[in-house]
């Protein structure tokens, strides 16, 4: 299972982990399109 969620200034994504385990990743989402601003090439 895969699945994103925001929750305030937070995104968890959700996803699985050799087949047996649910895990989340998470990151605050100005931290998040900073960096992807930073290493744009646009």
């Amino acid at each position: 299972p895969t699945g994103n969620i925001v929750i305030d200034d937070d995104i968890l994504v959700y996803y699985g982990a050799a087949d047996k385990v649910c895990c989340v990743a998470t990151i605050n989402l100005d931290e998040l399109l900073g960096e992807l601003l930073r290493y744009s090439t646009l």
